[in-house]
């Protein structure tokens, strides 16, 4: 709400940046560190469609890219585990040969993940990171909880949409299988005009009260 309410630009934000980046003498440097769950491109032609004035930031740092980040890392931790691995030995006891060994690239199943999402914001589909949203009944195939959105479950491309209450649940139950948590929006609430929506953070926090473990990425962690 520091730019925007999430559907009106707040002027007097962006004319504080415009002075700002105005004062003589000085090359002030102005960036952008937002919880968007999106990319920074994205984010910017969002604020741009909003009317903001977007050539006042020199650069713009979201959480979704520092989840993409994340994701990217933890997926190349499990391919190289897994080529380990496969590289160990053979059946017979000799070194595996590389062409014997897991291949990293090819022939990779997607890994199942409960993917909390946005019906109304617009979602964000992992199969790009070999990610596959799953619904409720395939839960206990799922590896790990990635919360970008807070109305909604992906599975496969198709979007589910949920209400609060059902999402609490789907939430209590996920910390039951003691999965893990990406929460890519640390924020509790979002306002959008006069109202007030419930955003990851919320079922974050509601993860780690029922024992789960929640990493989250953008303010104010780390």
């Amino acid at each position: 709400g520091v730019l925007h309410d999430g559907k009106n630009v707040h002027s007097a934000a962006w004319d504080a940046a415009r002075r700002f980046q105005e004062v003589p003498g000085r090359d002030n440097k102005l960036v952008l560190a937002s919880n968007s769950s999106r990319s920074a491109t994205v984010a910017l032609q969002g604020l741009k469609k909003m009317g903001c004035d977007a050539g006042l930031l020199d650069g713009v740092v979201t959480s979704g890219e520092v989840s993409h980040r994340w994701l990217n890392k933890r997926k190349t931790e499990q391919q190289k585990a897994k080529h380990a691995e496969g590289s160990r030995q053979t059946g017979d006891g000799r070194d595996a040969h590389p062409s014997e060994s897991t291949d990293m690239e090819s022939n990779e199943e997607l890994e199942n993940v409960v993917h909390m999402t946005w019906q109304w914001r617009g979602h964000q589909s992992l199969s790009e990171l070999g990610m596959r949203g799953v619904s409720e009944a395939e839960m206990q195939d799922a590896t790990l909880v990635v919360s970008q959105g807070a109305d909604a479950i992906a599975v496969g491309e198709e979007i589910i949409p949920m209400e609060d209450d059902q999402m609490e649940k789907l939430v209590l139950k996920c910390a039951e299988k003691n999965m893990e948590m990406l929460c890519t929006n640390p924020d509790m609430v979002a306002q959008y005009g006069k109202e007030l929506a419930k955003m990851p953070g919320f079922y974050a926090e509601l993860y780690e009260k029922a024992g789960g473990t929640v990493t989250r990425t953008g303010k104010p962690e780390p």
